[in-house]
């Protein structure tokens, strides 16, 4: 790579690391953003006057030429982050908790290329969410189609790599904000208009624990009142509405108010992914009501002579010649002739079943293989 590229300035935040049982994930932390592919990055760590060692740790890093650091009291990790954006002397700036790490050495590269390539104010990607207390792999969060304000969903903050020149103009995180300034910061762009691109990747190795996991219900409530604060007047909207908003129970509203409630979003992806979520929400609910209901079919020679009955109810059914001989009977397990003879039935667990002809005759077996993990 050439030394023309933006250099990137990665900010973690740090505080009594060794005392709080967070070493190990620190070093894995500084290790990742260390072996990035990427050549040009700074690595500013913040501390706020740790008094338990954790500082001498940093200045062994610091030694190493790994990372840059300063340590003094600060008012909240918010307040750190804002004083590594006025250190920084990168074109760019990414947050990285100390608990979490780039999960691909390429992460800062699949960013930087995707910024320039479409001059883009911020990129973000997906993440793997892991354990609190190991890296234990949980679940993914998917960075595409979740930028949406209204619904109190954004893809991860550590997952952005954003201008440091945006970061000043829109000016840095509102310590306001003391659990959510960063959705706060993102509702900022998005009302601004600022151009943010989703890189089709996953990046970011991110630790359950933290303190936005911890205060989830204090987190949803910062967001409703960002998007209040961007959008309230403009969409004329109210706080009640915005409730109803985050917590996806808007299609309980009676129909007028369901409609009049989406027009007022104006942005037409808000409008196609409000009314797309109401048809998704219900349509799930005629399927639940269609497969719990009892249905009996009928079926007759010239319209009086009952030729076959067929009956259903929670996925079981049966079948029967001229309305009482029972000739099938057909469940999750089995398939029986004269609801006595097996067919076919099937034995084993979600991973490992096995199909049976006449109940004793094996001629099929089927294994489900887990994709190996590669963390």
């Amino acid at each position: 790579m050439s030394k023309s590229l933006p250099q990137i300035t990665v900010i973690t935040v740090t505080y009594n690391l060794i005392k709080n049982g967070r070493k190990e994930f620190f070093k894995q932390c500084v290790e990742s953003v260390h072996n990035q592919t990427y050549p040009n990055i700074e690595h500013l760590i913040i501390d706020g006057a740790s008094t338990d060692g954790t500082v001498e740790m940093l200045q062994e890093y610091a030694d190493k030429g790994w990372i840059k650091y300063i340590s003094e009291p600060d008012s909240g990790i918010y307040d750190a982050m804002n004083k590594g954006i006025l250190k920084a002397t990168g074109e760019y700036v990414a947050f990285l908790n100390s608990d979490d790490f780039y999960y691909d050495k390429q992460a800062i590269h699949y960013l930087v290329t995707a910024a320039q390539k479409e001059q883009a104010d911020a990129c973000y990607a997906s993440t793997k969410v892991l354990s609190e207390t190991d890296d234990s792999f949980l679940y993914d969060w998917i960075g595409k189609n979740a930028l949406y304000p209204p619904f109190g969903e954004i893809p991860n903050h550590q997952t952005f790599l954003i201008k440091t020149s945006v970061m000043k103009e829109l000016g840095l995180y509102n310590l306001n904000y003391k659990m959510s300034a960063d959705s706060n910061f993102i509702y900022n762009m998005v009302k601004h208009n600022k151009k943010l691109v989703y890189v089709d990747e996953f990046i970011i190795g991110f630790r359950l624990g933290g303190i936005s996991d911890i205060n989830q219900q204090q987190v949803l409530q910062d967001q409703e009142n960002s998007f209040f604060e961007f959008w309230g007047n403009e969409l004329k909207i109210t706080p009640e509405e915005v409730h109803q908003l985050a917590h996806n129970n808007f299609y309980e509203l009676p129909f007028l108010e369901t409609l009049k409630l989406g027009s007022k979003l104006q942005k037409p992806e808000w409008i196609e992914e409000y009314f797309s979520r109401i048809f998704d929400i219900q349509l799930h609910k005629k399927l639940v009501e269609y497969r719990l209901r009892e249905k009996t079919y009928h079926y007759k020679l010239l319209t009086f002579i009952p030729l076959l009955k067929i009956k259903s109810k929670n996925n079981k059914y049966w079948f029967k010649l001229f309305n009482f001989l029972p000739v099938l009977k057909v469940d999750a397990k089995s398939c029986k002739l004269f609801n006595i003879l097996p067919l076919i039935s099937i034995k084993g667990k979600e991973t490992r079943k096995i199909y049976y002809l006449f109940g004793f005759l094996p001629f099929l077996k089927i294994k489900k293989v887990e994709a190996k993990n590669d963390m």
